[in-house]
């Protein structure tokens, strides 16, 4: 965590896909969160399944 979050405040995650793994159901991904002033308050990185169609 980067910074304190409150009730009330107003939070914008932004994701972006870093990697896919074409041969499994795995992507790695990166969010960013922001409050209302614009201060960032939680960075991260995580790997994730992924839901293939039918």
């Amino acid at each position: 965590y980067l910074a304190p979050t409150y009730l009330g405040d107003t939070l914008t995650a932004e994701v972006e896909v870093l990697a896919l793994k074409p041969d499994k159901p795995v992507c790695q991904l990166r969010a960013t969160i922001t409050n209302q002033d614009g201060t960032q308050v939680l960075e991260g990185e995580c790997w994730t399944y992924t839901l293939r169609p039918g």
